[in-house]
């Protein structure tokens, strides 16, 4: 994660692609979520991302290169670089679509139940307690 440095090593960094979309994540309000995300901007599709902040996170790079270096109107990469800003249980939304479309035009989407909560204090789970409440 050479473009992002961390203030400690204690966050953890969590490199999520599509295969990842549907998926938990339990982690720590300080962890890393990187994305290397395939966008065809060409075709004037491009990855919301602004739907993160409102999932307790902050965007700390957000980066396009041309794999191929050589090719004109291709898909490029997207590096998206989230980091929590607070602890929260929520979910994560990522739509590829075109900006002046409507909501429902998106090419791609990718979601994720978050739970950057942190580490488990000593006694019953956080789970455990909310039921036996």
């Amino acid at each position: 994660m050479a473009d992002v440095t961390p203030s400690s090593w204690h966050p953890d960094v969590w490199l999520l692609s599509d295969r990842d979309t549907g998926s938990q994540l339990l982690g720590s309000p300080d962890d890393f979520l990187v994305f290397n995300l395939p966008e065809h901007i060409a075709g004037g599709y491009e990855w919301d991302i602004d739907s993160a902040v409102e999932s307790a996170l902050e965007i700390r790079r957000d980066k396009r290169t041309d794999v191929s270096g050589e090719s004109v109107g291709g898909t490029v990469t997207r590096r998206v670089v989230f980091q929590g800003n607070r602890p929260a249980r929520t979910k994560l939304r990522l739509e590829e679509r075109r900006p002046w479309e409507s909501e429902g035009s998106s090419i791609n989407s990718l979601e994720f139940n978050l739970a950057l909560l942190g580490k488990e204090p000593v006694g019953m789970l956080r789970a455990e307690r909310l039921m036996a409440a």
